[in-house]
């Protein structure tokens, strides 16, 4: 009885989660063919339960290191505490993906964890170059903690409400409803998004990066001076995207954020159109997926040819990655306007092809709307050559091309990239500015068994 009362509010919640999940697995196993549905219900559940134990985890130790920065007064202190912000506001934003939940809804908690985490980095290189913190950023950091706590709090009651509930209430795929958790979580981030607005609980936060306030403050670039569309025309837009009759479609949510939207739902597909230009913003179809028939090659290649359809022009695939039978393919618009093809890294599309199908399952187009526009590309004051002469002794280049990055303080610079492989035949790319020849980024190819991409 003395070590029970030793248990933390946390285990409790854990002990009742696991243990709830394990006796929904168990149930239903006498029937032998409800076994093998029941069995990948069974996987996703767990898989689910676990997503949000490790968010749960990651939000509680976020809380503890913000405030722990609040506190340190070196640099040695507060590098060390950034990196392992940096790590755990990453690892959290990777459960939310992994909870059935709209990327829509999720938006104001991955927007915290993003500022929580390249604040903090902001602050460290500060005290490296041998700069104080101000009260003030010891201040934001106190409050940012205080936010994390209250989403702590909120997950908490999540995590009890949901200890012996499943996230999807239906066995049959093609028909997959929510279950009380799921409907718990979007409340959640739709309580967080209306949260955000208020600066005494989420702190107005300018700083060198994609989510400072400063930036996320801007007018969606690819919409600007677009006409804004009705709700019956986007409504139209969308159900032509997904090839179905107009009644088959019902009016859903409707957001005035960031990017504005009509949001819209056919059964469990979710879809939405921007109010200014009617461009495909998000899809989600939470469908299982069966055995893979196709390639990945072939995945990319369906992805393209979706994004031309769309009539948005051609696109690079810059990474990929594989979950659940879902390939994504991170994809960046291709500029020929200039007679030479550049790659805009900021105008990225996510798109996720259904491995049994070829079907669009999942669709985000946030980062391209908000970055997309006419860019003048026509200085360019060093040929690739002489760029090439910056590159280390260490690397031998195998290709290279014309691109436009992102560097803090989200400015576009437009660079030589360079494909290498370096002398452990790792392969690193490499961004020479086109008109000073400062190197602006280094990364390495990091492969995994669900895909590839460059940190």
């Amino acid at each position: 009885m003395k070590n029970i009362k030793n248990i933390s509010r946390r285990g409790i919640i854990r002990i009742i989660s696991f243990a709830s999940a394990i006796v929904v697995a168990l149930g239903g196993a006498a029937y032998y063919g409800y076994v093998l549905s029941s069995n990948y219900k069974t996987e996703l559940e767990y898989g689910y339960h676990r997503a949000l134990n490790d968010l749960s985890d990651y939000i509680a130790n976020i809380r503890l290191l913000l405030q722990k920065g609040s506190y340190a007064t070196t640099s040695t202190a507060l590098t060390q505490i950034a990196a392992e912000l940096y790590s755990d506001t990453a690892s959290a934003k990777c459960c939310v993906s992994r909870l059935p939940v709209n990327d829509e809804y999720m938006s104001g908690l991955n927007k915290f964890l993003s500022q929580a985490g390249e604040f903090s980095l902001e602050l460290a290189k500060k005290t490296l170059r041998g700069d104080e913190i101000s009260d003030e950023e010891k201040n934001t950091l106190k409050t940012l903690s205080e936010t994390a706590s209250s989403i702590s709090t909120q997950i908490d009651a999540i995590q009890f409400a949901a200890s012996d509930k499943d996230f999807r209430d239906s066995d049959v795929a093609s028909d997959i409803s929510q279950g009380e958790p799921t409907v718990l979580l979007q409340q959640m981030g739709e309580n967080i998004e209306r949260e955000s607005e208020d600066d005494a609980i989420f702190p107005v936060l300018v700083y060198d990066g994609y989510y400072s306030d400063h930036i996320q403050g801007q007018e969606p670039k690819a919409t600007e001076g677009k006409e804004e569309i009705s709700e019956e025309a986007a409504k139209q837009t969308a159900a032509n995207i997904l090839g179905i009759n107009l009644d088959n479609i019902s009016a859903g949510n409707i957001n005035d954020g960031e990017i504005p939207y009509y949001g819209f739902t056919c059964g469990d597909t979710s879809i939405s159109i921007t109010k200014k230009g009617g461009y495909l913003l998000y899809i989600t179809n939470p469908r299982r997926v069966g055995s893979e028939s196709i390639s990945y090659n072939e995945a990319m290649d369906i992805a393209r040819a979706y994004l031309q359809n769309l009539g948005l022009g051609n696109f690079s695939v810059n990474y990929y990655f594989v979950n659940e039978g879902v390939l994504t393919a991170a994809m960046s618009y291709i500029d020929t306007s200039g007679g030479q093809e550049v790659i805009c890294y900021p105008d990225l599309i996510n798109v996720g092809v259904a491995l049994d199908t070829g079907e669009i399952v999942n669709y985000n187009a946030s980062e391209y709307i908000l970055s997309h526009q006419t860019r003048d590309m026509s200085q360019i004051n060093h040929t690739a050559d002489e760029a090439k002469e910056v590159l280390s002794s260490n690397l031998t280049p195998e290709k290279s091309n014309l691109c436009v990055i992102a560097v803090p303080g989200y400015i576009e610079v437009l660079c030589y990239e360079f494909v290498c492989t370096g002398s452990g035949g790792e392969t690193v790319q490499v961004f020479i500015n086109a008109n000073n020849l400062e190197e602006e980024k280094i990364l390495l190819r990091v492969e995994t068994v669900g895909g590839n991409f460059y940190k």
